[in-house]
């Protein structure tokens, strides 16, 4: 994730996330006060299916959770880094387009590894095998 206004993100995440807006702006005026007692508010909630659902998801984000999440600045931030990077998206992402990764991770940071995973959606990426070996096979070039 590199922000939600970065060209590498679909609009609500690709219909998964509803983002309380209001909320949120209230909330980043309040911080910009020095007032984070609300930050435990949920900001963001997640749609997803059942049918996918184990129990172990993530289905809303606190103020202070999101913040924490979201670079301020994805392109300065990927200016900064100094070690080897390696960036997995899938190709079947429901909430990314994949195919802005490249593009937009090596304008910031030329240096970087950005694969596009066949076959892989948002959380396929997280725990399917061919992520795996992609990551394997990077770290032992390194």
């Amino acid at each position: 994730f590199l922000r939600h206004d970065a060209p590498t993100t679909r609009s609500n995440a690709g219909g998964w996330a509803k983002p309380k807006i209001l909320r949120i702006i209230a909330l980043a005026i309040l911080n910009a006060m020095s007032v984070s007692r609300f930050d435990d508010s949920i900001v963001i909630e997640f749609s997803m299916p059942e049918e996918v659902r184990d129990g172990t998801e993530t289905l809303a984000y606190t103020h202070r959770l999101n913040t924490g999440l979201a670079p301020r600045h994805y392109e300065s931030d990927l200016e900064a880094i100094e070690t080897p990077l390696l960036v997995l998206v899938g190709d079947d992402d429901e909430a990314f387009i994949a195919e802005k990764f490249p593009e937009t991770v090596s304008r910031h940071a030329p240096g970087a590894v950005v694969e596009i995973v066949p076959d892989a959606s948002h959380m396929g990426i997280v725990v399917g095998e061919a992520s795996a070996d992609i990551i394997t096979r990077w770290l032992e070039t390194r």
